[in-house]
């Protein structure tokens, strides 16, 4: 059976599934964080007995019952390493995998290995402090009268203590590896005529999976310089410096997401540098420069049309 050719959504119309095998690897990220926000019955009937409200399933009353300050301390690394992984990444399933390039991984995993450090103390510390956070949130300055010592029980023993490895259930940060499954890692003992059919049906999907992987790179680049040509083409927009700097970062990254070796992303890639010419600030101050970057990123941005 002639192998079917997977349908036109990347950048390339065959990807080398052994170039995939040797160059990427599969990556996930898991992130779970203690809820600092709680819905509160009681304050909800307050309002609902003042506001006259005719449907008390209207309007709902949260309340913070941790200071932002300390969730904050996990809730920061939690989030900067989450950005991380999706900015260095590419989709691969449903199942939360991305690709990894092979050359960024002892890079990758130094600087994850530095965001779960900073996480995990970050934890162990509001645990440490846990009660305290819970008389500040007690205080006059804070929830007051709104303050319900039950909204934190479920976190204490029977003798009064913190409750650490109940805490512990709430935090999460993991990245796990693997490796990418093609039509070549099929078991031994299933017969030759299932392997060929097994195998084929096994490397379609990786072959679509990876085209969707490349054509994600392609329309990411696409998203920032289109953006750039957006804020720059009006003369008196605001923007901040992460505009360009949004674009450097993605181009310099690009040759090791660029799994498939794609030479038109490269050079895709390569063209866009010439936003980089000016800093933003220039671009802020000189009309005519301003004007020029602009027009550069719509024709790049125009030219990527049929990658995406």
């Amino acid at each position: 059976m002639p192998r079917r050719t997977p349908t036109n959504t990347s950048t390339t119309n065959a990807p080398d599934l052994n170039l995939l095998q040797k160059k990427a690897l599969m990556v996930r990220f898991t992130t779970k964080n203690l809820n600092r926000n709680k819905t509160d019955k009681d304050l909800a009937a307050i309002i609902h007995e003042q506001k006259k409200v005719g449907d008390p399933r209207t309007v709902r009353c949260s309340k913070s019952i941790f200071p932002k300050d300390r969730t904050d301390s996990f809730m920061k690394p939690s989030a900067e390493c989450k950005n991380y992984f999706y900015e260095h990444t590419s989709p691969w399933d449903d199942r939360g995998w991305r690709l990894l390039a092979v050359d960024i991984y002892k890079s990758f995993t130094k600087k994850m290995k530095e965001f779960t450090t900073t996480y995990k103390t970050a934890v162990f510390s509001f645990i440490d402090d846990f009660e305290a956070g819970i008389e500040e949130m007690r205080s006059d300055t804070s929830l007051g009268g709104a303050f319900k010592q039950t909204d934190y029980d479920k976190w204490f023993n029977r003798d009064g203590s913190v409750n650490r490895e109940e805490l512990l259930k709430n935090f999460k940060l993991e990245v796990e590896f693997d490796t990418v499954t093609t039509g070549n890692d099929l078991a031994a003992s299933l017969t030759d005529s299932d392997k060929a059919i097994l195998a084929e049906e096994i490397n379609n999907k990786a072959e679509m999976k990876f085209a969707a992987a490349q054509k994600s790179i392609a329309e990411r680049l696409h998203t920032v310089i289109t953006k750039m040509h957006e804020r720059l083409s009006v003369s008196d927009q605001t923007f901040r410096d992460t505009l360009v700097s949004n674009v450097e970062d993605l181009i310099d990254i690009i040759p090791a997401l660029n799994i498939a070796n794609d030479p038109k992303l490269n050079a895709m890639a390569e063209e866009a540098r010439e936003l980089l010419k000016f800093d933003p600030q220039t671009l802020r101050d000189d009309d005519s420069k301003r004007k020029e970057i602009s027009d550069k990123a719509a024709s790049i941005a125009d030219n990527m049309k049929g990658m995406i």
